[in-house]
């Protein structure tokens, strides 16, 4: 249950868990009040059970998926967004980034830190986006020792 998770963990001291149900008639108030949660916050982590949606999917199917119309709020009001996305069975993982980058730039974003993709299971890969300069600059950096740290378990992919 995510919830006990997020009131027992030890992470709760480090972050601001919403784990609030998205509903599936009203997910632009979900959206909104995750907003206002999150408004003292710089750095939003998103864990959407599919990733990031590519194509328009009905009401129940959009509740597991990131929307991209969501990222360009979060980033018009300065935050810094990682996401996770699972790793393609059928594409190498340079090009299923590519694949994302180029969508996600036609919405004028773009994947500007390095990825992280693990290279055990869960096979998820880690996504940043910001459009504060000095928050990709740390982001960048912190995400760079991570990989050096753990190189056997990750790998880091410029896109």
């Amino acid at each position: 249950n995510i919830t006990t998770f997020t009131k027992k963990t030890h992470l709760s001291q480090y972050v601001s868990f919403y784990n609030k149900k998205i509903p599936l008639l009203n997910r632009e108030k979900w959206f909104t009040d995750s907003i206002n949660f999150f408004k003292k916050k710089d750095i939003i982590f998103l864990d959407p059970d599919n990733g990031l949606s590519k194509k328009k999917k009905s009401k129940k199917m959009s509740l597991k998926y990131l929307l991209v119309n969501e990222l360009e709020t979060y980033l018009l009001k300065k935050k810094t967004i990682i996401f996770t996305q699972f790793q393609s069975f059928n594409k190498s993982n340079i090009n299923y980034l590519r694949e994302i980058n180029d969508y996600l730039k036609l919405k004028n974003l773009k994947i500007n830190c390095p990825v992280i993709v693990n290279r055990t299971a869960p096979n998820t890969i880690f996504i940043s986006l910001s459009k504060d300069k000095k928050m990709e600059l740390k982001l960048r950096k912190k995400i760079k020792e991570y990989g050096m740290i753990h190189k056997k378990r990750v790998k880091l992919i410029t896109v």
